[in-house]
């Protein structure tokens, strides 16, 4: 039997119906699943509206994305390692000097990658504190970050 679930995502945060004609009981791993799925994209749209209040040092020059995965150039550019292997697959030269460049001369910015992750965490607590009336943001805020990198790469 196929079950339909309404989600609704906004700025108020999100609901979960399950229909109730004839009865219909969902289980919780469907409503979990739903719930999850909709967290995601609540926080897709906070970071998009938090975007506007980064500090330049944390957006990839070339997307004006925020990094996720920022590695060092040899030329002392930081870029976000999708944007840098996007660029290589059609220009194996660094964008900034023209010089021959691999992915082998990447260099991880893990500090970098720290600040950011910080930034965004701090980002997205003042968010749902101001929007909650002052109410503490949830601490699983710190354990999402790693997961949502966008590069589907391991992280090193």
């Amino acid at each position: 039997m196929t079950v339909a679930v309404a989600v609704a995502v906004g700025v108020g945060g999100l609901t979960v119906a399950a229909p109730t004609p004839g009865n219909v009981s969902v289980s919780e791993e469907l409503l979990a699943f739903t719930n999850a799925f909709a967290e995601a994209a609540l926080a897709g749209e906070e970071d998009e509206a938090i975007l506007d209040e980064a500090p330049d040092e944390y957006l990839d020059p070339l997307t004006c994305d925020l990094m996720r995965n920022p590695v060092r150039l040899p030329s002392g550019q930081y870029m976000d390692l999708t944007s840098i292997r996007q660029h290589l697959l059609n220009d194996p030269k660094n964008p900034f000097t023209g010089t021959a460049l691999s992915e082998d001369d990447l260099e991880p910015a893990d500090e970098l990658k720290a600040e950011i992750r910080d930034w965004l965490v701090a980002q997205r607590a003042a968010r749902r504190a101001a929007g909650s009336g002052g109410a503490a943001a949830s601490d699983d805020d710190a354990s999402d970050d790693d997961s949502d990198s966008g590069s589907g790469e391991a992280e090193a």
